[in-house]
């Protein structure tokens, strides 16, 4: 399966995201991920982030789901477009971090998943 990870920008700080540890267990479970930040090594330079957002939206089109981080209330821009992408392209959205609140958090589509064997 080809899982699209949306996040804000990583964090080394925050623990509440375990980045690394969720894509090397889903590779694991021989599971495809594309991971936006890893492929643009932390966000594309200016000139490319056309070509990058165009890249990124295919790769929201070619996945069979989305996994989403939302570290508090309010989305990323990016995040929020790719889980509204994958919502309107009626694919799986899975939402790590299901402690929070907020109407966009609330969507009947929306898979609140807080562990890794919920994935």
């Amino acid at each position: 399966m080809y899982v699209y990870i949306a996040s804000p920008r990583p964090n080394p700080i925050d623990d509440g995201w375990p980045r690394s540890h969720i894509i090397v267990s889903l590779q694991n479970h021989g599971w495809t991920i594309f991971d936006p930040w890893s492929a643009w090594s932390g966000g594309a330079k200016s000139e490319a982030r056309e070509a990058a957002a165009e890249i990124n939206l295919q790769a929201v089109h070619k996945s069979a789901a989305i996994l989403a981080y939302c570290p508090d209330d309010v989305a990323a821009t990016g995040t929020a477009m790719e889980i509204g992408y994958c919502l309107a392209l009626r694919k799986p959205t899975l939402l790590w971090n299901a402690g929070l609140g907020g109407a966009m958090f609330s969507h009947p589509r929306l898979v609140l998943v807080n562990t890794i064997p919920e994935i």
